[in-house]
């Protein structure tokens, strides 16, 4: 695509980075809306945007370069609530102990959609001769994902029901305080002129305690956990088809095992390891801010020891380092920092992903830009040399100006996955967080409840 449109390596980096400053914007308000309305419109609307402004893609990149730019912003937008919808209705459907397995099905679902797009995809593409392809395809595929969405996904277990009479309010009550014991969220109310108990799942309401939640130490180790891990993890979704192509040799039809190999290890163990880690909290057998510092850890070593060796390493070994630094990136972290959203507050979780996701993504905006001007400056070729001279583009790629300018933007990515698993040892805790609002509700309650006790003695 690049070498079609003639893109040079500065305005690729500068087009890349379009779709993730539009995710930085997104995101925040998507977690507000996400925690005041639920997960399940946020998600449904957020999808069908993707849809429309995917398939408008390939007129906007051959309309020229702002238009695409324009468009991947756009995209970047409205894909923003994406997560924090998802990680609002994982709160209120799963238990502490299901948490894990939940946000790593759904998390690493992301990645193996990039080893079939990047695999799969590129075959298709090279086999039909155009790149609009891909972006159609995609397309159709997330229409398919959304049929599933509206008609199989709700952002509450049991949004209302309505049950008569004082036995009904007793087990109505009786079942409340289970789900609060499992940390599900629920409210109970009564209605005392039609005698009805209804159970309506918590919702945040009225103006967001900004202070209270951003300026606590677990919120911090929140957000600087996924910020650190992401800014690798972005660095290999837009710049590993061109490291293997200058640095391998590889062509776009030989670099499907490459991509493929990763993300579905990734997508596998993560899934395994999730099953790990909840039965560690199921068992008692460690705490659940201990078990998401084991995996954030265990993520950052892993990663940040093979981001280093990628710098040095002889060729036949880069396939075999990609699949540690991916797999600890996209897999082991959906059991660490990324599920404590829904530890800290199941009204609030929205919120927080969506502040966690925003501040994350300056990773994936600002590391384009470095990684582009670090090539750039380091003698690498340019996109456009690639596709006009392979010849001559690889041999500057080999000279030791280019190699040492990857190795730079693989050690700088060590650098911050390690300082962000740090903070996160440090500050992090799964310890839900009860804010001054959700005190009072919890003694309106219990004064509501001393009241209905003498009646049901009667």
């Amino acid at each position: 695509m690049s070498s079609d449109l003639h893109w040079t390596s500065v305005q690729n980096g500068l087009l890349l980075s379009g779709f993730f400053w539009g995710y930085l914007v997104g995101n925040f308000p998507g977690g507000i809306l996400a925690s005041r309305y639920g997960g399940r419109p946020i998600l449904l609307g957020s999808m069908s945007l993707q849809i429309g402004l995917t398939l408008l893609s390939p007129l906007a990149a051959r309309s020229g370069i702002y238009y695409f730019f324009f468009v991947r912003f756009l995209l970047g937008v409205v894909q923003g609530p994406l997560y924090p919808a998802c990680q609002t209705i994982l709160s209120r459907w799963l238990r502490s102990d299901e948490r894990s397995r939940g946000n790593s099905m759904f998390d690493s679902g992301s990645y193996l959609s990039t080893a079939v797009s990047l695999g799969f995809g590129t075959k298709i593409m090279n086999a039909l001769g155009s790149w609009s392809m891909m972006y159609y395809g995609c397309g159709v595929v997330c229409l398919l994902f959304l049929l599933v969405a509206f008609l199989r996904v709700e952002s509450f277990p049991g949004e209302v029901e309505e049950l008569e009479g004082e036995q009904a309010e007793e087990e109505v009550v009786d079942h409340a305080a289970e789900m609060r014991a499992a940390l599900v969220t629920t409210t109970v109310s009564i209605n005392r002129q039609n005698n009805k108990v209804v159970v309506v799942s918590n919702l945040a309401k009225g103006l967001f305690p900004w202070r209270e939640l951003l300026l606590r130490k677990s919120i911090v180790a929140a957000i600087a956990g996924p910020t650190s891990i992401n800014w690798s993890i972005y660095m290999f979704l837009t710049y590993l088809p061109l490291y293997a192509e200058q640095q391998l040799g590889l062509n776009s039809t030989d670099m499907g095992p490459l991509f493929v190999t990763p993300y579905v290890l990734s997508w596998i163990i993560g899934v395994l390891n999730s099953f790990l880690a909840d039965y560690f909290i199921r068992s008692q057998l460690m705490s659940i801010t201990n078990v998401r510092k084991l995996m954030q850890m265990v993520a950052c070593l892993v990663m940040s020891a093979a981001l280093l060796l990628l710098g040095s390493t002889s060729r036949s070994h880069v396939p075999v380092l990609l699949c540690f630094a991916i797999v600890a990136g996209g897999g082991i972290t959906a059991s660490g920092s990324t599920a404590v959203p829904m530890d800290l507050s199941i009204k609030y979780a929205g919120f927080i992903k969506g502040v966690a996701n925003s501040i994350g993504t300056l990773g994936g905006a600002l590391n384009p830009i470095l990684v582009g001007f670090l090539l750039s400056t380091g003698g690498c070729p340019s996109e456009d040399l690639m596709g006009k001279n392979k010849t001559e583009a690889l041999v500057e790629a080999h000279t030791k100006g280019c190699k040492g300018a990857w190795t730079q933007a693989f050690t700088i990515a060590a650098v911050i996955s390690v300082a962000g698993g740090v903070t996160f040892l440090l500050l992090g805790s799964s310890v839900p967080i009860v804010l001054k609002e959700e005190k009072e509700e919890e003694e309106e309650e219990e004064e509501e409840e001393e009241q209905r006790a003498p009646l049901r003695s009667c």
